[in-house]
This record gives C-alpha cells, sequence and structure tokens, in this order.
C-alpha cells in the first residue's frame, strides 16, 4: 500500500476536524468535554510540583492551569486550589523560576486581558459579576446527588458525555455509597502518609482537595443543572481511584514496581490509548447517516424555509430542551452558512456572548418537537 500524498492528508485531517466540530455541535457537547483529561493532568502536575518542585514543572502548572481556567468558568476553584497548594511547596525556587512563571502566566493571560479592554463588558467583568451575584444556588439534596453522581459516573456501567440536557440526579444508594467510600479512602490515606513527601501521597491529597472543592461548586450551581456543569467532576473521581489503586498496589512492591513492570505497563497503556484514538478517527470518517443527522438536515430546510417566507433577517429562537441537539447542529448550518441570529437567556451560555439577544432581532421562533418530527413555529 502507497502512502497517500501530504495534500490528501491534509485533506483528510481537514474533513476530520470539520466533521468532529459538526458532530460536537450536533450532540451539544461543549468545552467540558475538553477540559475532562487536561484536568486529570493538572492535577498530577501539582501533585508532582508539590513532591518535588522544579522549574518545568511550575511552568506547566501555569500553561494548564491557564487553559482551564480560560475554557470553562468551572475550573476556576480547583485551578485555585491546588494551584496554591502546590505552589506552597515550591517558595524555595530562584527567584529567576518565579519571574519567570510570572512571565508565562502574563503572556497567556494577555488575549483575556485585550478582550477586556476593548469590549464592553468584557469577559472578565462578567465573571466578576458571576462570582459576586450572590443567589441561592443548590438545595443540598440535589448537591449531593449531583455531585456522588457525577464523581463516580466514569466508575459505573452507563457512562457517556455531556449532552447538554438537564441534570436531574437523584440521592441514590450506590454512587453516594462509591463517593464516600473515595473520599474515606482518601482522606484515611492522607493521615496516614502525613509525613510523606511523595509524588504518591501528594496525589493523594490534591485528589482529596479537587473532591472537596467539586462538591463545594455542586452547591452553587444557579437554577437547574445542565450535565455539562457537572461532567467534568468524573475525572477527578477516576483519578481519585487510581491514587487509592497506586497506594494498594504497593502492598507488593517487588511485582508493582519492577522496572520491567512499570515498561509493560506504560507501553500497554499507550497502545491502548493510541487503538482508542484511531478507533474514534475511524468512526467519524466512515460513519453512517443516523435519524440524527436526517433530523438536522430536516430542521436546517425548516430554518431556511421560515427565514425566506417571513423575510427575518436576525432571528431570535427559543428552544425546547429535548430537541437541543438537533437545534444545535441545524444552527450551526445557519451559522456556517452567515446567517445572524440570537437565543434564548437560557441557551446563550451554550451558544456563546456572540448569540446574545441584542434587541435588533426582526422575527421570534420556537424550535421543538422531537428527533423524529421538528418544527419552527413563529411567535409575533
Amino acid at each position: 500500500m502507497l502512502i497517500a500524498p501530504s495534500r490528501d492528508l491534509a485533506t483528510a485531517a481537514a474533513h476530520f476536524i470539520d466533521e468532529i466540530a459538526i458532530q460536537t455541535a450536533r450532540r451539544g457537547l461543549e468545552a467540558i468535554s475538553v477540559i475532562v483529561l487536561p484536568l486529570a493532568a493538572y492535577i498530577v502536575i501539582a501533585a508532582a510540583l508539590a513532591a518535588s518542585p522544579t522549574r518545568s514543572r511550575l511552568l506547566a502548572l501555569v500553561a494548564a492551569g491557564t487553559f482551564l481556567a480560560q475554557t470553562h468558568l468551572a475550573m476556576t476553584p480547583i485551578v485555585a486550589a491546588l494551584g496554591v497548594t502546590a505552589a506552597w511547596n515550591c517558595r524555595r525556587l530562584s527567584r529567576r523560576t518565579w519571574t519567570m512563571a510570572v512571565v508565562l502566566g502574563g503572556l497567556l493571560w494577555t488575549p483575556p486581558l485585550v478582550e477586556q479592554l476593548t469590549r464592553r463588558p468584557g469577559n472578565l467583568f462578567a465573571i466578576l459579576r458571576f462570582f459576586f451575584s450572590g443567589g441561592s444556588g443548590q438545595d443540598l439534596t440535589m448537591a449531593i446527588g449531583a455531585w456522588s453522581s457525577s464523581l463516580t459516573s466514569a466508575l459505573r456501567p452507563a457512562f457517556f458525555l455531556a449532552l447538554g440536557a438537564d441534570y436531574v440526579p437523584a440521592l441514590s444508594w450506590f454512587p453516594l455509597t462509591l463517593a464516600a467510600s473515595l473520599i474515606a479512602g482518601l482522606a484515611a490515606l492522607t493521615i496516614a502518609s502525613s509525613r510523606s513527601s511523595s509524588a504518591d501521597a501528594w496525589l493523594v491529597r490534591m485528589c482529596l482537595i479537587a473532591s472537596v472543592v467539586a462538591f463545594l461548586e455542586a452547591t452553587r450551581i444557579q437554577d437547574h443543572i445542565i450535565d455539562h456543569e457537572v461532567f467534568w467532576m468524573s475525572a477527578v473521581g477516576v483519578l481519585s481511584a487510581a491514587a487509592i489503586g497506586g497506594h494498594a498496589m504497593r502492598l507488593t512492591p517487588r511485582l508493582v514496581f519492577a522496572p520491567k513492570t512499570r515498561l509493560v505497563t506504560a507501553a500497554v497503556a499507550w497502545l491502548m490509548v493510541a487503538a482508542v484514538g484511531a478507533d474514534g478517527m475511524r468512526a467519524v470518517l466512515h460513519r453512517r447517516r443516523t435519524l440524527d443527522d436526517h433530523a438536522v438536515d430536516v430542521l436546517t430546510d425548516q430554518i431556511r424555509s421560515y427565514l425566506e417566507s417571513a423575510r427575518v433577517r436576525k432571528p431570535l429562537f427559543e428552544i425546547d430542551s429535548p430537541v437541543w441537539p438537533i437545534a444545535a447542529g441545524a444552527l450551526l448550518q445557519i451559522d456556517k452558512a452567515g446567517t445572524r441570529f440570537a437565543v434564548g437567556d437560557r441557551w446563550v451560555p451554550m451558544f456563546g456572548e456572540p448569540f446574545t439577544p441584542t434587541g435588533d432581532e426582526d422575527g421570534r421562533a420556537v424550535i421543538g418537537g422531537s428527533a423524529a418530527a421538528t418544527f419552527v413555529t413563529p411567535i409575533s
């Protein structure tokens, strides 16, 4: 078999990236899916930095933390909590190292600062207003249910990505017991290794801090919970289970920590990552059309017909929750065609600030129905 020319590879890569974007919008996945693995990496980096402070680890922590905080607002508390904890153990690093960390942080935060200075009210101001706006947050029972379910979701059957749908957790005994067991295990190991400064011991402490911060964040979610607001907690749960398991495996150090065992384990892990990634690319590039794909096409045509018949230049769309994934895919096609539109206030966090109602909309419509039968209903 001959290797394809570089132009063909570039075309295939572009098609792959575009298809990922389309499927992401159609399924309603937000930035929360992007930050799951970087969050796990940030926790590991924080633990490694606290155990053995070095310049490269400090710079990596700044870069990873900046990415998380700028990608999703919910990451700000956990980045701050773990970052301050790790940085406290870096007090003896040289002034040059700290200067480099500050300069790197300044460079990475330049785009948000420029946006704040050139826009009104600006994203940073909007974030501060959100944090200090008060609000009742979640009922304690609801918060515990959301936290325990999300923290243990990847450790239980039927794990799936966030779809941007309403999340109505229930206080179920299994996830609650599993979450309590994780916290108890992390707390017990933290106490038992209180005098240890190893990376393993610090990983347990960071996971415990992250789990507590995750619970506190669950209590502060305003209004109803959307699944993407708590999905990131699954990474904390998986890493916590791994940290506990790592300590358990120390009971057989000769087998587990032998050089050959570590090499084989790392090789198997990389092969699994490569296999899963290759399978994901294959599935995207060669997937079959589904009912949802057909529904997106139908809804796109309905929206275009509404715009033409009503002679609307900038519509405001209200979206019923059951058809959110279909609506996201159809509106993506409308946006790519260059048509300006806005969405209801409830959906602005999903679409972004450019789609906020500004008062110059000349038509309103509701997107409702189901995947089998969507409809666009004008509102007079």
